[in-house]
């Protein structure tokens, strides 16, 4: 082989040993990645189970307000008719 051969091949074994380290690099970064991704995917499990616990409380305060709701304007016609019944009979 020439001598341009030689350096052009030396070129080219430590254009690929760059590489290497390179793609060493990037593997080491693709793990880390890994592993953040599987620590969001833990936390966004959790949120969504608080979420659904959040949910069903959520849910049975808006029916035990509609009770007292309820509740109030039955005890307001009741109340109402308590004064305007003997209002009426007693005429």
């Amino acid at each position: 082989m020439s001598e341009n051969e030689n350096l052009r091949l030396d070129r080219i074994e430590t254009t690929l040993e760059n590489q290497g380290g390179r793609l060493d690099r990037i593997e080491t970064t693709l793990e880390n990645q890994g592993g953040r991704l599987d620590r969001i995917e833990t936390a966004l499990g959790n949120l969504i189970t608080e979420i659904k616990i959040y949910d069903g409380k959520l849910d049975a305060y808006q029916k035990a307000s509609q009770q007292v709701v309820n509740i109030a304007f039955g005890l307001l016609a009741t109340a109402a008719l308590s004064v305007i019944i003997p209002a009426v009979l007693n005429k």
